[in-house]
């Protein structure tokens, strides 16, 4: 249970950026999607379970800020949160592309489930946007998961430090 507060409050601090992004941040229309950047980042250190919960609260959160659609938000979130638990950054952790990749693949995946429960008018339109959205989570991931990996290090410093 406990595992669970910081990300929680880092999904919830999320929401409510997600909620005022300047227009300035809006490229061709995508807006970059904090909540799901934070999920996946999140989740990929994570074993599936844990990343399927995580994901579900995301959802939760996403979908009582956008008001509609909150079954759709919880279903892809989830099963995005379950699929980025399978990936270990562990095994990866000195290269920095392995979450690029993974939260542009699953931005994209998640984005098409959202639009074949949710169809919006314009196919093409919303491709254009998912595309751009899945190249933004990719690079704000890369962003936070440096952060993370930052703040992670300095913590074993301070406890290997203590130890002495």
């Amino acid at each position: 249970m406990r595992k669970y507060v910081i990300p929680v409050l880092m999904l919830v601090f999320a929401g409510a950026l997600q909620g005022n992004i300047p227009s300035w941040m809006v490229i061709k229309g995508a807006r970059p999607d904090l909540i799901l950047v934070v999920l996946i980042t999140i989740a990929l250190g994570l074993d599936p379970g844990a990343g399927a919960v995580l994901g579900f609260l995301a959802g939760l959160i996403h979908g009582s800020i956008v008001g509609v659609s909150l079954g759709s938000f919880i279903a892809s979130c989830t099963i995005i949160g379950f699929a980025a638990g399978f990936v270990t950054i562990r095994m990866f952790s000195e290269n920095p592309i392995v979450p690029v990749i993974v939260a542009g693949v699953l931005t994209f995946a998640g984005e098409i489930m959202f639009l074949l429960t949710n169809p919006v008018a314009g196919f093409l339109v919303s491709l254009n946007i998912v595309l751009f959205k899945t190249l933004y989570n990719s690079l704000l991931t890369l962003i936070l998961f440096w952060v993370i990996r930052w703040i992670q290090i300095r913590r074993k410093i301070k406890m290997a430090a203590a130890r002495l």
